[in-house]
């Protein structure tokens, strides 16, 4: 009966075999273990290689895009807000005294107050341009009597006159309708139409004259 011999073949050698996960003798196979090797993969594979510099740098593109559509969208929302800014102020507003004391100050006329009967809130506004002139008497925000006056022959007492009830009219609330309901939309573009003839007139041309005539010769 023969005596045993113990096997070479033990586990330790096993574990040696096995202990290179990359050897040396089988081609393409890299060892990923040497940070020179990783450098090199990714260089010349995908192109991965992103450093904190880069990372930073990305990273303020995205900031400063940001940045600048907000201060797009800043600028966008300011030039909304002029607009509606603009167009509230273009609008004349509702029949009052101060609404046309604005309104003639826009127009570029002068507007001075006299205080009418005392106690009774009553008030005579004088509107002045160049040669044109208009008498509001107020009690309180209601409109009694609106006068007209063009110095100027006698072809323009009937332009007067007939501009003086127009203005009234624009003042004073139709029936079934509320004086807080009245606006100065109509009041404005006729007085507009006032306040340009009266700067476009010259002492050598009445632009007053020159329309009453046309429209007796018209008639």
């Amino acid at each position: 009966m023969t005596t045993p011999t113990p096997s070479t073949n033990t586990p330790q050698k096993h574990l040696a075999a096995f202990s290179s996960p990359a050897p040396r003798s089988v081609p393409g196979m890299m060892n990923f273990d040497s940070p020179a090797a990783l450098g090199l993969s990714l260089e010349g594979g995908v192109g991965m290689g992103i450093s904190m510099s880069g990372m930073s740098g990305l990273g303020g593109l995205g900031l400063a895009g940001s940045s600048m559509g907000g201060r797009a969208d800043d600028e966008e929302r300011r030039r909304r807000l002029e607009a509606v800014v603009a167009t509230v102020r273009a609008r004349p507003g509702r029949v009052s005294q101060e609404g046309v004391h604005s309104l003639c100050q826009r127009c570029g006329l002068s507007v001075a107050f006299m205080p009418g009967e005392q106690g009774e809130g009553k008030k005579s506004m004088g509107i002045a341009g160049k040669g044109i002139v208009l008498d509001i008497d107020w009690t309180g925000d209601t409109v009694e009597r609106i006068q007209v006056d063009i110095p100027s022959g006698k072809s323009v007492t009937a332009f007067s006159t007939s501009a003086a009830k127009m203005l009234q009219a624009d003042l004073t609330p139709p029936p079934g309708v509320a004086s807080i309901n009245l606006t100065l939309d109509r009041f404005a573009h006729n007085l507009e139409r006032l306040a340009r003839m009266d700067r476009l007139s010259t002492p050598d041309v009445n632009c007053f004259e020159a329309i009453s005539g046309v429209y007796t010769s018209l008639r």
